[in-house]
């Protein structure tokens, strides 16, 4: 039996990658309907890479045996890739989200940004949070690899579940 996982953390910081590498979704969030849909989601060895679930990381610790890891970018560095990629930084969700990392750096274990670019310590991470070890084909194949989100689909999605966002997150 293996334990559900999230990765919360910091927008811009290599989270649709580590979902990508982790092999489960990135951003689930986007379509629940509310703080009930925490529970419902992450059920026995599913797991997900969401950064807006930060805001939400007390529920998401609730859920029974769940592994939870964070990533934290610094906060100059998330506002220029945002600015990079053509994103309005949102500096107020910004505040929320780093105050929430703040909070949760007792309960969870909070991974600098930079370390994910260490074929180890990305091991080491896949071990904790999936009971499984990555090959060493899958980190040659993976350690170089750049992967940016489809930010227009996720637009569309939150749009379309603007009601559920609003109750989940406020």
């Amino acid at each position: 039996m293996r334990a559900p996982f999230c990765v919360l953390g910091t927008p811009r910081s290599r989270t649709t990658w580590l979902s990508r590498f982790l092999c489960c979704e990135h951003e689930p969030s986007v379509r629940f309907a509310g703080p009930e849909d925490i529970p419902r989601y992450f059920t026995e060895g599913r797991g997900a890479v969401d950064s807006m679930l930060t805001l939400r990381w007390r529920d998401v610790l609730a859920v029974p045996g769940i592994r939870v890891v964070a990533v934290e970018r610094p906060l100059g560095e998330v506002i220029a890739s945002a600015k990079r990629a053509g994103m309005p930084p949102g500096t107020v969700l910004l505040q929320r989200l780093y105050a929430a990392l703040d909070e949760l750096r007792s309960q969870v274990i909070v991974i600098p940004y930079k370390i994910l670019e260490d074929p180890f310590a990305l091991c080491l991470i896949q071990n904790y949070l999936t009971y499984q070890w990555p090959t060493h084909e899958w980190l040659d194949e993976w350690m170089n690899r750049r992967v940016e989100p489809d930010m227009m689909a996720t637009m569309r999605a939150v749009a379309a579940n603007a009601e559920g966002l609003r109750r989940l997150y406020g």
